[in-house]
């Protein structure tokens, strides 16, 4: 090689290597600020229901959709670990099945994504099934488990005060009930009678009581002498050798 050429090659050989990091530094980020195009499936839809007189009675038909965006390269790739959703306000149901043009605004995006549009989206619409909400008094039940204290008995029946309470619902839910069923308590060792709160737990039911807690009352007796007696001598282990 030419010692003149390779003078200019080897010359401020520092300032060159510089230059060239600063211009793919300057490249990536163009590239980053170029608007590219992101489908993205499996996004969840949900419906943010606030008709108190309607319930949804299933899913969003579909549950998911498939969304294209567009956007700067690095906004896109923190939709990955960010990923969005849709959430659909319903302020007025106006029949028992709708069906509801997803609206871009709708779509929920996070973690700093202010230059990222949404382009398409498939299925453009989704179908939301409802069910009047309705309310009647449904009575309560308690279920025990276990026996008191050796020598103790329940002296009658256990009370919940108040007996029934009010149920709000979806209409086929709050048909399907007969009674609340609480508990079960355990009267394992009990020696005497007790009053305590309970709380009316409905969450897997998907309705609404009122009120949320209602009173047990347990009432507890010892046994009469004669019957205690009788249970001892009934428990005594006979001699086989006498009569």
């Amino acid at each position: 090689m030419n010692p003149r050429t390779l003078e200019i090659i080897t010359n401020n050989w520092a300032l060159k290597l510089a230059a060239l990091a600063i211009a793919f530094m300057l490249w990536g980020a163009v590239k980053a600020e170029v608007p590219e195009r992101l489908p993205l499936s499996d996004v969840p839809v949900r419906v943010v229901a606030r008709d108190g007189d309607w319930e949804l009675a299933a899913p969003p038909s579909p549950s998911t959709v498939e969304i294209v965006f567009s956007g700067p390269t690095r906004e896109l790739m923190r939709i990955a670990v960010n990923r969005p959703e849709v959430l659909i306000p319903v302020d007025n149901v106006t029949d028992s099945v709708e069906t509801r043009v997803i609206n871009a605004g709708w779509v929920q995006l996070y973690g700093g994504m202010d230059n990222t549009r949404v382009e398409d989206i498939r299925p453009g619409a989704v179908t939301l099934r409802w069910d009047p909400v309705v309310s009647r008094i449904v009575p309560v039940s308690v279920r025990v488990i276990g026996t008191p204290a050796a020598g103790y008995r329940l002296s009658g029946p256990i009370r919940v005060e108040p007996t029934a309470v009010r149920v709000n619902g979806g209409a086929p839910r709050v048909a399907s009930l007969d009674t609340i069923r609480l508990g079960p308590i355990d009267l394992s060792g009990w020696t005497a009678t007790d009053s305590f709160p309970l709380g009316v737990d409905t969450s897997e039911l998907g309705v609404i009581v009122s009120p949320m807690t209602v009173r047990v009352v347990v009432p507890i007796e010892p046994l009469p002498d004669s019957i205690t007696g009788a249970a001892g001598m009934r428990a005594l282990p006979r001699d086989s050798g006498n009569p």
